[in-house]
């Protein structure tokens, strides 16, 4: 919806009247006052670039400071185009390359937090804090989100201060689940950033609900709300692809990726039109800003297309284009920074024309994308929840007892919130008790698992001589979910022990 920040702090919320988009997103200035990273450590992104320098960038030095200009600052400085990330993870501090590479701003989505939160251990350590504390699944998935946004609203702070608030934000999506309903969006959001826009017609009813908001507002100072509505383009190719190939005809398949861009270029028409004439000239005096249009979903789903077709043809001012890795590495590899958004307007209206004639409905398209998007979105926010759930079972996995000085002693581990459950228990001989390291180094990262003959599984096991360090499973079938309870031991903080004796594990039925 919108953006708005105040003296108090406290966020202005607006209801928007008439026609709702099916999904909004929350964007939100948080503070923080946490520090980045160590020192020392290479700030720069691998898996932006592979760690060397490329794409008309340079390695930065310890504070993050920029040595070379890219074409990301020409797009903002000489077409008023503002570049956005399209991605969130952490540690944050590898944002700090792609601010100064000209990034103005990130987006998010439950898509990309359940690719970050299940696939890294960034997470773990606060996630089991949270569980501990005795927050629930959902709760503490925010609590993940709400830190990177803020570590990554703190980053961005100077771009906000610098533009009067006009980029240097960081958004995050309000749950899948208030999809379908208006009340509890405006309830759980401060400010909602619309998203999922496919279709002109759904643009243009954001466009009116932005302008019947700032009308019915009552304020006489409109300067500190801020507002972009999300174009999505590339997925309107994926679909419209299908029906053309599906009609077959030479020119149906002539039309192949010019859906997209084509009604990208008329909702920058519509946005022209909208923006200017008396009504929007009534707000301006009271300090209004444009609601800029922001492109999204621009990395190309065709690897026969070029890899920025969505992105190179909408340049324009006052938009906001919101690339992911591999758009914003091609964009910058070889991009060319050039106004093209309405370089030639009547082009896209034949095409958008021809398209109507072939029989592609444009309101089917527009509608049944929205229906996929928020689908899509909800799966990957229901299985987010179900890989934290997993986590949180492995976190009350494992109990330990230690017999007294000489006696034989015994460990027990039983590993739950796995497809089989395995009671594992291991014999110690009498030699002197352990001690126990608790530097927080943990089982799962420092156990040596064997299978039969001894071959090895993975890991290593730190100590004066590690002959004497060995976890020997007794049936191989076992060793997957072995392997599965261990990773979860690591995320429950389980402490590497150290003793002068063999450990030798053996199942039971």
């Amino acid at each position: 919806m919108v953006d708005s920040k105040n003296d108090g702090h406290q966020p202005t919320v607006w209801k928007l009247e008439g026609s709702q988009p099916t999904q909004s997103r929350v964007r939100r200035r948080l503070s923080s006052g946490k520090e980045y990273g160590r020192r020392g450590r290479p700030l720069w992104p691998q898996r932006f670039h592979g760690g060397g320098r490329r794409h008309g960038c340079s390695q930065l030095d310890g504070n993050g400071s920029q040595i070379k200009r890219t074409v990301l600052h020409d797009l903002y400085e000489k077409e008023g185009q503002s570049p956005w990330y399209d991605n969130l993870c952490r540690p944050v501090t590898d944002l700090l390359p792609l601010i100064s590479s000209g990034v103005r701003g990130v987006t998010s989505n439950p898509a990309i937090f359940q690719k970050a939160i299940s696939t890294s251990n960034a997470y773990n350590e606060q996630f089991r804090e949270l569980i501990e504390a005795g927050k629930d699944i959902e709760s503490a998935y925010w609590e993940l989100v709400v830190r990177d946004i803020q570590d990554a609203c703190k980053l961005f702070e100077p771009i906000y201060d610098q533009t009067d608030a006009g980029d240097g934000y960081v958004s995050v999506e309000v749950s899948p689940r208030l999809a379908d309903d208006t009340e509890g969006t405006v309830e759980a959001a401060k400010w909602l950033h619309k998203v999922l826009i496919f279709s002109l017609a759904r643009y243009e009813a954001v466009i009116d609900a932005y302008l019947d908001g700032l009308e019915d507002s009552g304020l006489n100072d409109l300067s500190r709300v801020t507002s972009v509505a999300s174009f999505f383009v590339s997925r309107v190719d994926t679909l419209a692809d299908k029906m053309l190939e599906k009609i077959g005809t030479p020119e149906a398949l002539d039309l192949r990726g010019k859906a997209a861009n084509a009604q990208a270029a008329l909702a920058y028409k519509l946005y022209q039109k909208k923006f200017s004439g008396p009504r929007w000239e009534a707000l301006v005096k009271k300090g209004a800003k444009k609601q800029r249009l922001l492109w999204a979903s621009t990395s190309v789903k065709n690897p026969a297309y070029p890899d920025t077709l969505y992105v190179a043809p909408l340049i324009g001012p006052d938009t906001v284009s919101t690339m992911p890795d591999q758009a914003l590495q091609a964009f910058i590899d070889h991009g060319i920074v050039s106004r093209t958004i309405d370089s030639n307007v009547y082009e896209a209206e034949g095409i958008y024309n021809a398209l109507e004639k072939l029989g592609i409905e444009w309101g089917y398209v527009g509608s049944q994308l929205e229906v996929e998007g928020v689908d899509s979105f909800k799966k990957s926010f229901e299985s987010l929840l179900d890989s934290l759930q997993e986590k949180a079972n492995s976190l009350k996995l494992v109990s330990l007892s230690w017999g007294q000085d000489g006696e034989h002693s015994s460990v027990k581990m039983v590993f739950a919130g796995i497809s089989l459950l395995v009671v594992v228990e291991m014999g110690i001989p009498s030699h002197p008790s352990p001690s126990v390291d608790w530097d927080g180094y943990t089982i799962g990262y420092y156990g040596r698992i064997f299978e039969a003959r001894n071959k090895t599984k993975g890991g290593s096991f730190e100590g004066d001589d590690k002959d004497f360090y060995k976890f020997r499973i007794g049936y191989q079938q076992v060793i997957p979910a072995f392997e599965e309870a261990i990773s979860g031991m690591a995320l429950g903080g389980i402490r590497r022990a150290r003793g002068p004796w063999i450990l030798c594990c053996e199942t039971k039925d």
